[in-house]
């Protein structure tokens, strides 16, 4: 709880997964919309039934892309926040602090 009160926890890859499942629905409501009014049309109804397809088939291809995209930053900062919590923790990192400030004569830094 500290953490996403802190702002080290995330929540906007939670709403980003949302935001895509309601775009599918969507894609798929106005892509049946399409179809539907391409058939009831008495001219000019191919073009909206083709667009109807292309937009069941690529709306959600498309969504899933942009929203990849998003989350990916999230990932990369994720990633980089549990090397960094592993190179704290780990025993060599200290070890080599105090061997380096033991050669230039200074104090070891705490992190």
């Amino acid at each position: 709880m500290r953490d996403f009160l802190v702002f080290r926890r995330m929540i906007t890859p939670f709403l980003i997964q949302m935001i895509f499942w309601i775009a599918v629905v969507l894609c798929l409501f106005a892509g049946i919309a399409g179809i539907v009014q391409g058939e009831s049309a008495k001219r000019g109804g191919d073009e909206l039934i083709v667009a109807g397809v292309a937009l069941l088939i690529a709306g959600p291809l498309l969504c899933r892309v942009y929203c990849e995209v998003l989350i990916l930053f999230f990932r990369m900062n994720e990633t980089l926040t549990d090397i960094r919590k592993s190179f704290v923790n780990s025993p060599s990192l200290a070890s080599r602090q105090r061997t380096r400030a033991n050669i230039e004569g200074e104090e070891p830094i705490e992190l």
